[in-house]
C-alpha cells in the first residue's frame, strides 16, 4: 500500500513539474509572438496576416466615433512591386496603414477620410513610385457591419 502511494506521489510530482515547464514554454512563445510583428520584409508594410485584425479594429473605432474608413487596393501591373511597396511605406503618414496582401497586391487604410485627405494620399502613393503602374480600387466604410473582408471585396470590385 505504501509503495503504491509513493509511486502515485512521484507520478503526480512529475506531472506537476511537466505542467509548470509547459506553462513557461507557452508563456515564452506568446511573448515572442507579441514581439514579432507580421511585417513583409521586402516592403516594410504589414503583411496579409495582420490585415483582418487591424482593419476590423479600425472599423470598430470608426463605428464608435461615428467616423469612416477608406480602403484602397493597389495592384502593381507593371514595374517592381517590391520597390512600390518600399516607397509607398515611406510615404504613409499616421494614422494611415499599409499591407502587402500578395506579391503584387497592396492595401492602404485611412480612418476618418474626406476628399482632400484621399486625394493627398493618392498623390503621395503615385509620386512615391512613378515608374510602377497600378490598378486601383477603393471603398469607404461609414456604417453597418464592421467586416474587413467585405470592405476589401468592395474595393476590389471597384478596381479600374
Amino acid at each position: 500500500m505504501q509503495i503504491a502511494l509513493l509511486i502515485l506521489t512521484a507520478a503526480l510530482m512529475l506531472a506537476g513539474v511537466e505542467g509548470v515547464l509547459a506553462q513557461r514554454r507557452i508563456e515564452r512563445e506568446i511573448a515572442q509572438a507579441r514581439r514579432v510583428l507580421p511585417v513583409d520584409e521586402a516592403s516594410g508594410l504589414l503583411n496579409h496576416r495582420a490585415y483582418h485584425q487591424r482593419v476590423t479594429g479600425e472599423l470598430k473605432r470608426a463605428h464608435r466615433g461615428k467616423g469612416n474608413v477608406w480602403l484602397g487596393v493597389w495592384t502593381v501591373v507593371e514595374g517592381d512591386a517590391d520597390r512600390f511597396g518600399r516607397l509607398a511605406a515611406d510615404s504613409l503618414r499616421f494614422p494611415e496603414v499599409g499591407f502587402r496582401l500578395a506579391e503584387r497586391v497592396y492595401c492602404f487604410v485611412r480612418p476618418n477620410v474626406d476628399e482632400e485627405l484621399r486625394t493627398d494620399l493618392h498623390l503621395r502613393l503615385r509620386r512615391a513610385a512613378p515608374r510602377e503602374t497600378a490598378a486601383v480600387g477603393e471603398a469607404v466604410w461609414a456604417s453597418g457591419d464592421p467586416d474587413a473582408m467585405k470592405l476589401l471585396d468592395a474595393a476590389i470590385a471597384e478596381m479600374d
